[in-house]
C-alpha cells in the first residue's frame, strides 16, 4: 500500500512540475513574441520615415513606456553604417541635433562604421555607448547585418553599454 501511495504522489508531482514547465514556456515565449512586436514596430518607425530624428527616435521610445510596459528591456537604440570617408559629416550631423561632443569611436581604419547614434532612455548609462561603432565587436556584427530587427540570444552583458565603457577609448 505504502509503495502505491509513493506512486501515485510521484505521479502528482511529475504532472505538476511538467505543468509548471509548460506555464513557464509559455510565458517565455509570450515575452519575446511582444519584444519582437516592440522591434518590429521600431523597424516600421524607420521605414515610414527617410528620416528619423533623435528627437522623433526619443518620443517613440517615451512613448512606448519601456521600464513600465516592456519589463527586461533596458534601451532602445539604432546604429548607422558610414563609409569612413563620411565620418566627418556624421559627427557634424549628431553635433547639430544635440551631441555637443559626438564622435564615432573607437578611432582605427575599418571598411565600414557601424556607429550607435540613438540609445533611449538616454541616461548616464546609455549616453556612454552613443557614438560606439558596433563593428569591431565581431558578436555585435549580426545585430547590425539584419536589415528587419529579429530576436537573437545575445546575452544581456553583450548588448549593454557596461560591456562597452570598459573597452572605451578616450575621445
Amino acid at each position: 500500500m505504502t509503495t502505491g501511495f509513493r506512486l501515485v504522489l510521484d505521479r502528482r508531482d511529475q504532472e505538476r512540475f511538467l505543468h509548471e514547465v509548460d506555464q513557464a514556456q509559455a510565458a517565455i515565449s509570450d515575452r519575446m513574441a511582444t519584444y519582437t512586436a516592440v522591434l518590429g514596430a521600431t523597424s516600421a518607425l524607420f521605414a515610414a520615415s527617410d528620416e528619423v530624428t533623435r528627437a522623433e527616435f526619443g518620443a517613440f521610445v517615451a512613448r512606448l513606456d519601456l521600464r513600465r510596459r516592456y519589463v527586461g528591456i533596458q534601451a532602445m537604440g539604432f546604429s548607422t553604417r558610414v563609409a569612413p570617408d563620411r565620418i566627418g559629416h556624421l559627427e557634424q550631423d549628431m553635433r547639430r541635433q544635440g551631441f555637443a561632443d559626438f564622435r564615432a569611436w573607437p578611432p582605427g581604419a575599418r571598411e565600414e562604421i557601424n556607429s550607435i547614434i540613438f540609445l533611449e532612455p538616454l541616461d548616464d548609462r546609455n549616453k556612454t555607448a552613443i557614438g560606439f561603432d558596433m563593428a569591431v565587436e565581431p558578436m555585435r556584427r549580426p545585430l547590425r547585418q539584419d536589415p528587419v530587427p529579429v530576436p537573437l540570444d545575445r546575452g544581456s552583458r553583450l548588448l549593454s553599454p557596461e560591456g562597452l565603457s570598459s573597452r572605451r577609448h578616450p575621445l
